[in-house]
């Protein structure tokens, strides 16, 4: 997903990635588990950061560095981004997928583009308790299950959403988790996208793919009303947000504790 080019046509906000240097190369290694966090899990400590793997989630997490393009980032002519952190979760819940979590330094990030410096700027003044009000320079073109999480070391926003690049379903093969914050000083960007799973959506894009029993057709014919297209993505949002948390897979609660358990070390 990192090096995919996506079209601008139907992306609403642009991200990018920057970091340098934050975490070594060398091997993760188990840690206490933070204050005021989950208590059963997986505790990991690279470098200056620490977190938990909640239990049932994935079997450990391993740790490197690029200068990758990151998702979504639709335009690569700005040149490789500044060093940063990708923390994968191996052994994830949901077979053949791969969970990332990205760490940047929060300044560098936003000196890669106008559109970075946006994204920094919104976190800054995101409030600590839940809003109804997703900030434009932090939302994308579908996005449901929105939260702020905000925890001793961090602050941000979580939703799933879909990349959108033309008119298609909602499915279990393309939507994901997503968190963008800031680590409590501000010094750190970070961001989480990790695949998800919710009972009533088609598996794929593939019009002849099964519509569960209590899934939302998706408009195929006539794919130019423009009204009947809107209307199903009202539909699916509008189920999703009405789905209990630990309904998917994994569970929405188990990735808000994975989130915010994480610190870093001064």
């Amino acid at each position: 997903m990192s090096k995919k080019i996506l079209s601008s046509v139907m992306i609403g906000v642009l991200f990018s990635l920057a970091a340098c240097n934050l975490i070594p190369s060398s091997s993760p290694t188990q840690a206490a588990l933070p204050t005021g966090t989950i208590t059963s899990g997986i505790p990991i400590s690279n470098g200056n950061i620490s977190l938990v793997i909640p239990t049932g989630l994935a079997s450990s997490a391993s740790f490197s560095n690029s200068v990758d393009v990151e998702y979504p980032y639709i335009n690569p002519s700005f040149g490789d981004m500044p060093e940063h952190t990708i923390i994968t979760l191996n052994g994830f819940t949901l077979q053949g997928k791969t969970p990332r979590i990205l760490v940047f330094e929060a300044d560098q990030f936003a000196q890669y583009t106008e559109m970075t410096q946006k994204i920094i700027t919104a976190l800054q003044v995101l409030p600590v308790q839940s809003s109804t009000v997703v900030p434009a320079d932090l939302a994308t073109t579908f996005f449901a299950q929105t939260k702020i999480l905000s925890s001793s070391s961090s602050n941000g926003l979580r939703y799933l959403t879909e990349v959108l690049t033309g008119f298609a379903a909602i499915n279990n093969q393309d939507i994901f988790y997503y968190y963008q914050g800031l680590s409590a000083d501000k010094k750190y960007y970070m961001e989480a996208i990790i695949p998800i799973n919710a009972l009533f959506l088609v598996a794929d894009t593939n019009p002849s793919s099964l519509v569960p029993s209590d899934g939302i057709p998706f408009p195929f014919d006539p794919l130019t009303d423009v009204n009947a297209i809107q209307n199903y993505y009202n539909q699916v949002k509008e189920k999703l947000d009405a789905t209990d948390l630990s309904a998917f897979s994994p569970s929405v609660g188990l990735l808000d504790e994975l989130i915010q358990s994480i610190h870093f070390k001064p």
